[in-house]
């Protein structure tokens, strides 16, 4: 159920896994009865979704195509291995609690993973769009963004209202 519809702020449809479309009322009332739930959030324009509840380990087709394009490589610094053919890895680990979101997925190749997962290497996805990584030696470095991708030009979306369409 699209969150902004729950608050009453757009007049989008619930959909019902297996099902399809089901109007508000009777997903605020599924929901109610519910003894467990699937939070899945998705970009409201493109409706890719970028996070899924913790139960999730591995990522959806559209979460992890987004990471890749996104990397467009693996992120240990210096490979060259493209993202189609490296592993989707958790920065933060599934099993200490890291989320299964775009905030914590980067592409790496398997050699690179299999480093990280053995403990030699620390990850971070940081809000800059680079990888922080700590070595077993505790030394620091950073992967930059491959391709950093172009914000949105100012002004393009000035005046829109919140529940119009995405413009691009």
């Amino acid at each position: 159920m699209p969150a902004l519809a729950w608050l009453g702020r757009t007049s989008e449809q619930a959909k019902l896994g297996g099902y399809g479309p089901i109007d508000l009322e009777t997903a605020k009332a599924l929901a109610a009865e519910a003894t467990s739930f699937n939070r899945v959030l998705t970009d409201p324009c493109s409706g890719v979704r970028v996070a899924m509840d913790r139960a999730v380990y591995s990522p959806p087709a559209d979460l992890a195509r987004w990471v890749r394009i996104r990397d467009g490589r693996s992120r240990f610094p210096g490979s060259r291995t493209p993202a189609h053919l490296a592993d989707i890895d958790h920065a933060r680990e599934w099993q200490q609690g890291g989320p299964t979101d775009a905030d914590n997925l980067v592409t790496l190749d398997r050699p690179s993973h299999n480093l990280k997962s053995a403990g030699l290497f620390e990850e971070a996805l940081l809000d800059s769009g680079a990888v922080g990584w700590l070595d077993a030696w505790r030394h620091r470095f950073e992967d930059p963004p491959n391709d950093p991708l172009d914000p949105v030009p100012p002004g393009l979306l000035a005046g829109r209202a919140p529940d119009e369409p995405c413009p691009f």
